[in-house]
C-alpha cells in the first residue's frame, strides 16, 4: 500500500532532522562539547537574555539538564552568569569572548545542509519557508513545541491598504515571505496585553 502524503512528509522531516543531528554531533565532538551545549551557545548568541528556565522552555528539555550543561559551559569559560533576580538565584547567561569565538566556528555545522538549499529556486524556498512557519504555528497552538516569537503569531502582522500578503505594522513595511522571522525581539503575541 502506498504511503499517504502526511506520512511521507513526516518521513522527509525525520530524514532532515537525522542529517542535522548527525552534523551537530560531529561538530560538537570537534569542539569537545555536547550537541546540547552547542545549541545553548547558539541560542545565547542570538539573544543574551536567556535564563536556565527560558533555555529549557525553548529547547524543550528539563531545567536540571540545562543547568548541568550551563555549569559545564561556565567551567570551560564559554559563558558568564549575570545575577538578574533579587534573591541572587536567577541569572542571565552571556557568552564570553572565548564562547563567541567557539560558537562562530561551531555554528557552521549546518553548512552542508545550507549548500543543499542552493539547489532550490527562490519560489521553492519561499513555499518551503511559508509551509514550515505554518507548521510551526500549528504545533505551537497544539502545545507540541514552545512559542517561537514569529511573525505569524505577532500582533504587528497584518495587511496594508495595497493588499500586501504580509505587512509589519511596527516597521510600516510589506514583508516578503523570506523576511518572515522566528525569534523576533519585537514580537508581541496576538491577544497579549500591551
Amino acid at each position: 500500500m502506498p504511503m499517504e502524503i502526511d506520512a511521507k512528509i513526516l518521513a522527509g522531516l525525520e530524514r532532515i532532522q537525522t542529517a542535522t543531528l548527525s552534523l551537530l554531533q560531529q561538530r560538537s565532538h570537534v569542539h569537545g562539547l555536547t550537541p546540547l551545549q552547542i545549541r545553548i551557545l547558539s541560542f545565547i548568541r542570538l539573544e543574551e537574555a536567556y535564563t536556565v528556565s527560558t533555555l529549557a522552555k525553548n529547547l524543550g528539555i528539563s531545567k536540571p539538564t540545562v543547568s548541568e550543561a550551563v555549569r559545564v559551559l561556565d567551567s570551560k569559560k564559554l559563558i558568564r552568569k549575570k545575577a538578574s533576580g533579587k534573591d541572587g538565584r536567577t541569572y542571565s547567561i552571556h557568552l564570553t569572548s572565548k564562547g563567541c569565538k567557539l560558537i562562530e566556528a561551531a555554528a557552521m555545522y549546518d553548512l552542508p545542509l545550507r549548500k543543499t538549499l542552493t539547489f532550490l529556486d527562490g519560489d521553492q524556498k519561499d513555499s518551503l519557508w511559508e509551509a514550515l512557519l505554518n507548521l510551526i504555528r500549528i504545533m505551537e497552538e497544539q502545545g507540541l513545541i514552545p512559542h517561537n516569537r514569529m511573525c505569524l503569531t505577532c500582533t504587528h502582522l497584518g495587511k496594508n491598504e495595497h493588499g500586501a500578503r504580509y505587512f509589519c505594522r511596527l516597521m510600516q513595511a510589506p514583508l516578503k515571505v523570506s523576511a518572515l522571522r522566528i525569534n523576533c525581539p519585537e514580537h508581541q503575541a496576538q491577544g497579549a496585553v500591551h
